[in-house]
């Protein structure tokens, strides 16, 4: 599915596998997607890719089993995610990068290769998120990007459960759970980079719950 332009509505699509592309591709400036309960499974890339200014909302959605990212945005996207589950990707669950901004409200990112949710350059606010087992951190927000976390769980993940590097900024409240990661909680890298939890639990983490 490819929209350059309009608005594209997608509910209760189930789609396995894609040639050489994304599972649903939505590009430019006015180009807008709404994609509901729908199951995008098995793209030779990413299972939804948003760029270049483009606005896309999903909800009640899987992405699952793809090569790259189960949904990538870049490029000065905005987004809203809401209930989607993006497990046992290529790369990252949640990829947003170059200046996007996404609101995640309820999502599973669990088993990804990389990390469950990656946000480089950009902004996430991200509440009710579960982001467990993957191969590297639950949430890495790196290269100056802001994100808010509320409520969510990273647990028993290869490296960090959270981690800001390369002067990120990350803001955790609510009862967030960080357990069970193999090497730190909650890890702030380099100058400016910085994490405030406020309430929470952090236990049972490798290496030390926290490390800045």
């Amino acid at each position: 599915v490819n929209n350059t332009a309009g608005t594209a509505t997608l509910d209760a699509i189930t789609m396995t596998g894609s040639y050489d592309t994304a599972g649903i591709y939505v590009e430019g400036t006015g180009a807008n997607a709404v994609v509901t309960d729908s199951n995008i499974t098995n793209s030779i890339d990413d299972a939804i890719y948003a760029k270049n200014n483009a606005t896309i909302a999903v909800s009640d959605t899987t992405v699952k089993s793809t090569t790259s990212a189960g949904i990538l945005l870049n490029n000065s996207v905005t987004a809203t995610l809401t209930n989607v589950t993006a497990n046992e990707n290529g790369l990252y669950g949640v990829w947003v990068t170059g200046g996007s901004t996404v609101t995640i409200n309820g999502a599973t990112t669990n088993s990804n290769a990389l990390s469950g949710i990656y946000v480089s350059g950009s902004t996430a606010n991200i509440n009710d998120v579960t982001s467990n087992g993957n191969t590297q951190y639950g949430l890495l927000v790196a290269n100056s990007s802001t994100s808010t976390v509320t409520s969510s769980t990273f647990s028993d993940n290869t490296i960090d459960g959270i981690a800001a590097e390369t002067g990120s900024a990350v803001t955790v409240t609510g009862t967030t759970t960080v357990s069970g990661n193999d090497r730190h909680g909650i890890s702030a890298i380099g100058t400016n980079s910085s994490i405030t939890m406020t309430g929470g639990t952090i236990s049972s983490n490798g290496d030390g719950d926290a490390l800045d």
